[in-house]
């Protein structure tokens, strides 16, 4: 009943807030964590009596049952078998690891063990109201009997036979006991047939092709075959040379812990709080709900903050700064929830992809990272951060906690190459692009697509528009050709 009553709760959650499989566990985490007891989730009793309950001898303790079904108790309880023997004498234990005693001390500890065994039946005989059935049957190998607490109880007199105890027991005990010898049916011996030592076994072959190259592959898998080499001299856009100056001259300050806990956190509370929340920090203004959440995912990822305003601020500036040299009302806490589509789950299918065509097609990508000779065949999925919509375009947008020496254009760039977040964005542009083929009716690239932003978030200053901004806009003849390379059909 439990298992079935998590079940439903989690497919009620899973639909009704369209979870992603992970976004699906965290929500249980959640609701363990904080011990949620809302109506639907109250602890639902046992409505069904007459079902048949499975219990173990230790669960039972204490329990009663109508009627009992013991089917194992003739078969000795296993146990960890060791050349250690421990058993206890005057009230000592004794750890035995080969004295000269060692087979006195190993009949101390099987006949504690038996008496354990014996307590052990006593409970499961004694937890039926009405009726107990103890199945039995006369395990034993050639060279050992039986050994089971109930083989023990059978064979209390020396040379006394099993069956002579169990037919004394029946004429002693006629209206408490009952001796039933079951027969094997015919037709069941009949599937049981003995091989015989001489008979030749063949191994079947297997007469299909197995696809060995088929894989579910990211962004990630495919990175991890980057060339890496010296980051060359990257040309600068002579347009945005003079907003580079201004960039550079943006104090470093930089007090957040390093590492992915910290990415992740960041994420994290941009993903599940409004923009809207998050563009002011002044005291008695935070959203109780963003705060609860705050302390909760701190924990979650144990980050060592030292102050929880510095995470703040620099939750505030990343939705405060201008994301546009153009408009400067083109910022994150300008965006209402429903332009934002957070965490996009996407799936497409890689036919047959030549890392080289790839590498091919993003050559005259400055953040791009070439990647080594590779084959790849099957899925390719992941998570998009964020897809917004401003003004008819969507973008493509992404958060990074890197740490830089600096955040001017040449530095983002470097570190984009680095990483290879070139060929990230290429992919998550083309998952947008063919989002938007099927899902605007009217859509065109040039009048839909609004390019790429990467958000440097240490470096995002609201009184330096694109501080922090990695901006590129891919164009349309390039994400087409690398749709053809993901895939035998072009998609335009």
């Amino acid at each position: 009943t439990n298992i079935n009553h998590v079940l439903e709760m989690l497919q009620e959650a899973a639909i009704s807030n369209r979870l992603s499989p992970l976004k699906t566990v965290e929500w249980l985490e959640d609701a363990m964590q904080e011990r949620i007891m809302q109506d639907g989730q109250e602890l639902r009793l046992e409505s069904d009596k007459d079902a048949v309950s499975i219990v173990t001898i230790h669960s039972s303790k204490g329990l009663e049952y109508p009627i009992v079904f013991c089917p194992d108790l003739w078969a000795k309880s296993g146990g960890f078998h060791s050349n250690i023997v421990v058993a206890h004498k005057d009230g000592q234990q004794i750890s035995d690891l080969g004295s000269g005693e060692i087979e006195q001390h190993r009949a101390l500890m099987d006949e504690e063990n038996r008496a354990e065994e014996l307590r052990l039946l006593y409970v499961a005989i004694t937890r039926a109201k009405y009726r107990c059935y103890l199945a039995w049957a006369d395990q034993r190998t050639i060279k050992e009997e039986n050994a089971s607490a109930l083989a023990y109880l059978y064979k209390q007199q020396e040379g006394e036979d099993w069956r002579q105890r169990i037919e004394a027991l029946q004429t002693k005990n006629a209206s408490a006991f009952e001796h039933i010898i079951l027969e094997v049916d015919a037709e069941i011996m009949q599937n049981y047939h003995q091989l015989g030592s001489n008979k030749e076994l063949t191994i079947r072959k297997l007469q299909r092709e197995v696809k060995a190259d088929w894989m579910m592959s990211s962004y990630s898998a495919m990175a991890y075959y980057s060339v890496h080499d010296e980051v060359p001299e990257l040309p600068l856009d002579k347009a945005q040379e003079s907003y580079n100056a201004t960039v550079q001259e943006v104090p470093v300050i930089d007090p957040l812990p390093k590492g992915a806990h910290t990415g992740n956190l960041v994420h994290e509370l941009l993903e599940h709080t409004s923009f809207s929340v998050l563009s002011s920090i002044e005291p008695g203004e935070l959203d109780s709900e963003y705060l609860d959440n705050r302390e909760k995912m701190i924990k979650r990822f144990a980050v060592d903050i030292k102050s929880t305003e510095v995470l703040d601020q620099l939750l505030s500036d990343t939705v405060n700064t201008v994301l546009s040299a153009d408009d400067t009302d083109f910022k994150l806490c300008n965006l209402s929830d429903h332009q934002c589509l957070k965490e996009m789950p996407f799936y497409f299918a890689i036919d047959q992809l030549d890392t080289l065509e790839v590498n091919r097609v993003l050559a005259q990508s400055e953040a791009y990272l070439p990647l080594s000779a590779q084959q790849m065949h099957g899925q390719l999925t992941g998570f998009i951060d964020l897809i917004c919509e401003y003004q008819g375009k969507y973008y493509v947008m992404d958060y990074k906690t890197n740490s830089l020496d600096d955040y001017s254009v040449e530095k983002m760039t470097e570190s984009m190459r680095e990483h290879n977040y070139g060929l990230q964005y290429w992919i998550y542009s083309l998952v947008l692009h063919r989002y938007l083929t099927q899902t605007l009716a009217d859509y065109s690239f040039d009048k839909h697509f609004g390019g790429v932003r990467y958000l440097f978030v240490r470096g995002m200053k609201p009184d330096k528009a694109m501080s922090g901004v990695f901006e590129d806009q891919p164009d349309l003849v390039t994400l087409q050709a690398l749709s053809q390379a993901f895939s035998s059909r072009a998609v335009s």
